[in-house]
């Protein structure tokens, strides 16, 4: 008896997922700060130790999600918080230079992602230019950080689930790494 239960509950969720709007196809995206970078490196540093434990962890975060796309900055750390996770995936990160303003750069941004309609995109990004490119993703105000992320933070892990029947925003904020 149990058994049949599980069957008929999983073959309701299964018929669920293929109407449209629902959330097999809606478009989401991760988020990140780059990991730990060394202080004194000039104007492209590399990662720390820790830095290159945390782009692990965020291949651990991501491992099964089925990242169809990454995208980085010109800068280093941007690539090297990727690596892991693009390695695991099979994918070549798409760099979008930050450009001459943030807010040009997140609406480039924004507009790369929107394009994998349905699937799963990881952004690696600065302290300044992620909680822009939540906003271009149209996030509400109230629920976008405040920019820039503070110094000290590269554990936050940004998930903006773009709803593809209106394209509504919706954001959770939770931390990875250690």
């Amino acid at each position: 008896m149990r058994t049949i239960r599980i069957s008929v509950v999983l073959a309701v969720a299964a018929s669920l997922l293929m109407l449209p709007g629902c959330i097999r196809s809606s478009t989401t995206v991760v988020l990140v700060r780059h990991a730990e970078r060394a202080g004194n490196a000039g104007n492209d540093p590399p990662l720390t130790g820790a830095g290159q434990q945390r782009a692990q962890a965020l291949a651990a975060a991501m491992a099964g999600s089925g990242v169809a796309a990454i995208y980085v900055s010109q800068f280093q750390r941007t690539q090297q918080t990727a690596a892991p996770t693009a390695a695991a995936a099979g994918l070549t990160p798409v760099v979008v230079n930050t450009g001459p303003t943030t807010q040009q750069h997140a609406a480039d941004v924004a507009a790369r992602a929107r394009s994998h309609a349905g699937q799963v995109v990881l952004v690696v990004g600065h302290s300044d230019t992620i909680p822009e490119i939540i906003a271009a993703l149209g996030v509400p105000a109230a629920f976008v950080p405040p920019s820039p992320i503070p110094d000290g933070e590269f554990d936050n892990f940004f998930v903006v689930t773009l709803r593809a029947d209106n394209g509504a925003a919706r954001i959770v904020h939770v931390r990875y790494g250690g």
